[in-house]
């Protein structure tokens, strides 16, 4: 079992709602923004397993959504940004399935 199975049973059971305030095209940290909006109590005891944002985003960006079948990959996101490294990356989009 994975130390996320209560995360992603979470995820499961509230995906519409947090799909319904996301763009059809968004990233995995806009995904994980609203999660903490509107589940902060669930979204702090899923940061606290995981030990650290970057953990968190790591598993939402390539196990969970890379997993769920209302959403697919949608390449790279035209935007660049910078990390907290001061490197410049673009993120992987995600679209919702309709």
């Amino acid at each position: 079992m994975s130390i996320y199975e209560f995360e992603r049973r979470f995820l499961d059971e509230h995906l519409d709602e947090i799909l319904q305030k996301l763009g059809r095209e968004f990233e995995s940290a806009a995904f994980i923004e609203v999660f903490r909006d509107c589940y902060p109590q669930e979204y702090a005891n899923a940061l606290r397993r995981a030990r650290t944002y970057r953990n968190l985003n790591t598993w939402v960006a390539r196990w969970y959504l890379s997993g769920c079948s209302r959403v697919q990959k949608g390449g790279l996101s035209p935007k660049i940004h910078t990390t907290k490294n001061y490197n410049k990356s673009r993120n992987h989009l995600w679209i919702k399935n309709q």
